[in-house]
């Protein structure tokens, strides 16, 4: 780094076997990348890492319109979209507590800009449409960026952070403890972060980091 004149943020090993390096800025990764791909060509590869696609919850869908022909109903009724059938891809569709269809749809970020403040057309329906945020979340540590099948950490319970399940919790929301921002405050000392709400908050000072890093790391 020294010699290439580059800062490290940090270096990490990761399960694959891969080793994740971060550096201030996009022009010092393309550096480093370079350099380990001429040194020690054959032996190791680096790549930089890529920003995930945008994906969009399209809301109040028609029951005619499905994964397998969304993107086609999508690029013929709405011109914003035509020439984008290639780089248009269904996740998944699924019903709301009012029993209408949704659909989450990854698209490209020239396509997510050609449809900002505009509604999108499906059938005969025109339909409203935001940002799909995916924070993935344990339910057995209470914390982010992994799934309870993969968890090594201790149940801990998102409400009062007990070693417990959320449906054994028999705390009172007054005796409510968020894990994430516990840690956080065990990390940060002059942190004035409240850890007096349930981990499952909406407006989690540690949910909302995690919101704002998920579209820090998306191609909008």
């Amino acid at each position: 780094p020294i010699e290439l004149k580059v800062g490290i943020s940090s270096m990490k090993g990761l399960k694959n076997g891969q080793l994740l390096i971060e550096s201030g800025n996009k022009s010092e990764a393309e550096i480093i990348c370079q350099n380990i791909n001429k040194k020690c060509e054959g032996e190791l590869e680096a790549l930089m890492s890529m920003k995930r696609k945008p994906k969009i919850i399209i809301f109040n869908t028609p029951e005619e319109i499905t994964l397998e022909n969304v993107v086609d109903a999508l690029t013929t009724q709405n011109e914003q979209l035509e020439n984008g059938k290639q780089i248009m891809r269904p996740i998944r569709e699924f019903k709301d507590k009012n029993n209408n269809r949704n659909i989450i749809m990854e698209i490209s970020a020239e396509q997510r800009n050609r449809i900002l403040g505009k509604k999108i057309k499906l059938g005969w329906n025109i339909c409203n449409w935001e940002d799909s945020i995916m924070i993935t979340r344990c339910y057995k540590c209470s914390k982010f960026n992994h799934r309870a099948q993969d968890c090594k950490g201790i149940q801990t319970c998102p409400n009062c952070a007990g070693n417990h399940t959320l449906k054994e919790c028999q705390a009172q929301k007054a005796n409510y403890k968020c894990i994430n921002c516990s840690n956080y405050k065990k990390f940060n000392k002059d942190s004035i972060t409240d850890e007096n709400h349930s981990a499952l908050d909406k407006n989690c000072p540690c949910y909302q980091a995690a919101i704002k890093w998920y579209q820090l790391n998306t191609d909008y």
